[in-house]
């Protein structure tokens, strides 16, 4: 949303999650204007989000989450929801039609492709030649929990770079 040049009025961080200090700086400005709702969709602070009076809520969470509070969430405003399992690709041609960003995604969406190439060009011989997994230790876990990782990032390694992810 942010890259389309969405303005969010509010967001929320998930605990271990990345910190507003580890956000790309050409972004953190945004955050820091928009109200923080809590840790996760399922705990947002509806009143808060309600005086805001948003034009639109744009709810990307599991959907246990959503079942939660998406009836709460579509009486505030107009609500479009994505299941963060998924594909990266819909759900960011779902926020951007949603929000009247779609001619700015194809942008952004020529410049992934363009920096995809270059990756796959520079690292070729690495990309074919190895096999790797990907592993993913969550902030709820106990020390020394991994898990492999099996969304958001990995697939653009699996899918579009062409990495062979052993899982």
């Amino acid at each position: 949303f942010i890259d389309v040049g969405g303005k969010p009025v509010a967001v929320t961080f998930s605990p271990g999650t990345p910190t507003l200090e580890t956000v790309p700086e050409e972004y953190r400005a945004t955050f820091e204007a928009a109200t923080d709702l809590g840790p996760s969709g399922s705990e947002v602070d509806l009143e808060k989000l309600a005086s805001l009076k948003p034009d639109l809520i744009i709810a990307v969470f599991l959907q246990d989450d959503f079942d939660q509070v998406g009836e709460q969430l579509q009486s505030i405003a107009p609500t479009v929801f994505f299941n963060n399992t998924t594909e990266w690709r819909t759900t960011a041609a779902g926020i951007a039609e949603a929000s009247n960003e779609a001619d700015a995604l194809d942008g952004k969406v020529a410049e992934f492709e363009e920096h995809l190439t270059d990756i796959k060009q520079t690292y070729s011989e690495t990309i074919e030649d190895f096999t790797f997994v990907a592993v993913n230790r969550y902030a709820s876990s106990e020390a020394g929990t991994i898990a492999v990782d099996s969304m958001g990032c990995e697939e653009i390694l699996k899918e579009d770079v062409g990495l062979d992810l052993n899982n």
